[in-house]
């Protein structure tokens, strides 16, 4: 936390822009400092909130509950601009559960969604 937050957010952005776990690589208090990792997290969701256009979504996206980098980040291959697709459904698993995989799809509820690819 030696820096501005100008400065951090400027760091924050260029790491961001390189892709992959650069991003946690910003500073060296991001994982020693919950104050660092905190203004990282804030970062991290107003990018997601930026990127993903369904509001609803996006913030199922967020990470909740555990400090940035606890758990693996997908900060490439595009991942959060999928959720944007008319071909991709997000299912949340906290709020649904999975009551039946089928040889074309899952089923939760009353619902099946066809699927190619779970992740």
């Amino acid at each position: 936390m030696s820096v501005t937050p100008e400065e951090r957010l400027q760091e924050y952005e260029k790491q961001w822009q390189k892709g992959s776990l650069n991003f946690l690589g910003s500073f060296n208090d991001l994982v020693l400092n919950q104050e660092a990792n905190d203004t990282a997290a804030e970062f991290l969701c107003n990018k997601i909130r930026e990127i993903v256009k369904d509001p609803v979504v996006a913030e199922k996206l967020l990470p909740h509950g555990f400090p940035l980098g606890a758990k693996r980040l997908c900060l490439d291959t595009n991942y959060f601009e999928t959720f944007n697709r008319t071909n991709v459904t997000l299912i949340d698993l906290q709020q649904e559960s999975i009551d039946e995989i089928t040889p074309t799809g899952i089923r939760i509820g009353d619902k099946t969604y066809e699927i190619d690819d779970i992740v």
